[in-house]
């Protein structure tokens, strides 16, 4: 077998760095890394849970609640939720993914809605989860709630430690922003003059 051909044979399927592992003349066999203690299976059962409750949420059949205030309440929740997570949208661009699995090279955004908050998506869910909750108004939707912030809590902790172990500034990055609500001193600061 020609070394062209060889080459070729050993990177099909590997990523470059596997490539460059054999490219000394010997095909290899090399296998991607397997995210430690199944992972990418957990990242899974944590996407499908939230998506599962959101959907109990919506659907499970609601009291009326259309005569009392806390109607308009769980509509401004909703909206304001809804409109938080799409705020987070543009600046994440291409690093958009509903995965806890952060993709490759997408790096840390800090600009925009993410120097208010780490995780706008995730708190836009919950405040959607909140209304979606309180339109309902029964045991379930609430039962259903709690376990979706339990959820968004495992994905924010499965995800960050993903990110503290690919971009060395995201420990600095998480002392500085608050995870789903802006730090007291980021919100003090609207008021305060800010010398600099």
């Amino acid at each position: 077998m020609s070394r062209a051909r060889m080459i070729r044979t050993c990177t099909l399927g590997f990523t470059r760095s596997e490539t460059e592992l054999c490219d000394g003349g010997r095909a290899m066999q090399v296998s991607r890394p397997r995210s430690p203690g199944g992972a990418d299976r957990w990242a899974a059962i944590l996407v499908s849970a939230q998506f599962s409750l959101l959907i109990v949420l919506a659907l499970w059949p609601s009291r009326a609640l259309r005569a009392s205030p806390f109607h308009a309440l769980s509509w401004l929740l909703l909206v304001s939720g809804a409109a938080l997570a799409l705020v987070a949208v543009p600046t994440l661009g291409h690093a958009l993914t509903v995965s806890p699995v952060p993709k490759p090279g997408a790096g840390v955004r800090e600009t925009g809605i993410y120097g208010w908050v780490r995780h706008p998506m995730y708190a836009g869910v919950l405040l959607a989860g909140a209304g979606l909750a309180l339109r309902g108004g029964s045991w379930v939707h609430l039962g259903a709630l709690l376990a979706l912030v339990l959820v968004l809590v495992g994905k924010i902790g499965f995800e960050e430690s993903r990110l503290r172990q690919l971009y060395p500034g995201y420990a600095d990055y998480q002392r500085r922003v608050g995870a789903l609500v802006p730090r007291h001193d980021r919100i003090a600061g609207i008021w305060t003059r800010q010398d600099g």
